[in-house]
């Protein structure tokens, strides 16, 4: 799903009330070897980690998400008959919150290890039509991974779990960020944009998208660069998908837990979080310490960051077929008449008007809607006329260098 129009988060908050049992639930576990080390491999899809996992024995998909707990899908807790502990509210990224069951796993498989007592909230995976594209069993979350040292390889796509710092080869030169976990595990970095400091910027491989800052911290910044504003449905969290306006704008520089960083893509609106994704970690091989709290990062010499352009709008699913999600304002596309919601008929003579959801996810993988240079056909009905338009947009940059 490569747009910079959408935001995918997967991010988790817990309720602060009545924190004590859930504590002990999150903060325990083990992992039943030592002296261990194994390597994993990973699908990264629409800039999302996902591997396969056991839990109790049976075989799932899981997205590897930094940025909340462990997550067992509703329909994976009936397949497994896992029994409720508790219950407490949770929040996702887009500022919704639902009570929600949390449980223990007996045993989560992860490559060759095992991890033992390991809590985890149970959700429904498919209420965010976004996330229900990825068909995941589940999410393994920071109060697991705390239990080791991991090393992504975005490259290789693949994942290294240890408990032996020295076998991971870290170059001595390698950059290195500390943070400070909260009690599921997710670390947090300080973030310096335009002299106004952000102590809470989440590290979440669940995010697929480079930095999102919530706008209350990106007023000194908003004004230095220029910027552009998109409407709609723009990003998706746990719950669904929020609509809102955002900005974007390219920062020249940046400082992440001291260290410099450039020409840096951030998108702004009110979500719950600060999040630095994936679409920044890919750019490198990522380690995560929680015994010292720090991050490492290796710069991949051949790494290529993905053309910063646009049509204009971004497509989600509504409630029967393609609709249009999101459209930058004053793009070709506004100018034309197109907005949030409108109906999706055809796309570069893709017929969308009986498209299942699955043939949509299908279809957005492998950016069959959108083509990575031209013109973008698309015919579309608004929603609130019935009128039928038939268009061709213009690709653009959406930051000027």
């Amino acid at each position: 799903m490569r747009s910079y129009l959408l935001l995918l988060t997967l991010l988790l908050t817990l309720s602060a009330c009545n924190r004590t049992s859930l504590n002990g639930l999150l903060l325990g576990g083990s992992v039943e070897d030592q002296q261990f080390f194994t390597q994993v491999p990973f699908e990264f899809k629409g800039k999302e980690i996902i591997i396969r996992a056991k839990v109790n024995g049976v075989e799932g998909r899981f997205m590897v998400d930094t940025g909340a707990p462990n997550v067992i899908s509703k329909s994976f807790r009936e397949k497994l008959g896992l029994e409720a502990l508790l219950k407490r509210k949770v929040g996702d990224s887009q500022l919704r919150e639902n009570k929600e069951e949390f449980t223990r796993l007996d045993v989560v498989e992860v490559g060759d290890l095992k991890f033992r007592d390991i809590g985890a909230v149970i959700i429904d995976l498919q209420r965010s039509k976004e996330i229900a594209c990825y068909q995941l069993d589940g999410l393994i979350g920071a109060n697991l991974m705390r239990k080791a040292y991991w090393q992504f390889d975005y490259q290789q796509q693949q994942i290294t779990i240890t408990d032996q710092y020295e076998r991971l080869n870290l170059p001595k030169d390698a950059i290195t960020i500390p943070f400070k976990p909260k009690t599921q595990g997710t670390p947090h970095l300080e973030l310096s944009l335009a002299n106004q400091k952000v102590k809470t910027l989440k590290l979440d491989t669940g995010s697929s998208g480079y930095m999102g800052i919530n706008r209350r911290h990106t007023k000194k910044a908003e004004q230095k660069y220029k910027l552009q504003k998109a409407v709609g449905y723009s990003s998706s969290g746990i719950y669904g998908a929020g609509k809102d306006t955002t900005v974007l704008f390219l920062a020249d520089s940046l400082w992440i837990g001291g260290q410099p960083f450039t020409k840096a893509p951030i998108r702004c609106n009110r979500s719950r979080s600060n999040t630095l994704g994936n679409r920044f970690f890919e750019a490198y091989q990522m380690t995560l310490d929680w015994v010292n709290n720090k991050m490492f990062l290796v710069p991949n010499p051949t790494f290529e960051a993905s053309p910063r352009t646009s049509h204009g709008i971004y497509i989600r699913y509504g409630e029967q077929q393609p609709i249009i999600g999101t459209v930058v304002i004053g793009s070709e596309a506004m100018q034309k008449g197109v907005e949030a919601e409108d109906l999706v008929l055809e796309i570069n003579g893709i017929d969308t008007r009986q498209m299942a959801h699955r043939d949509y996810c299908d279809t957005m993988f492998e950016r069959r809607f959108f083509p990575e240079e031209g013109k973008l056909r698309l015919k579309i009905q608004k929603q609130k006329t019935a009128q039928v338009l038939e268009l061709e947009l213009e690709q653009f940059m959406l930051f000027e260098e």
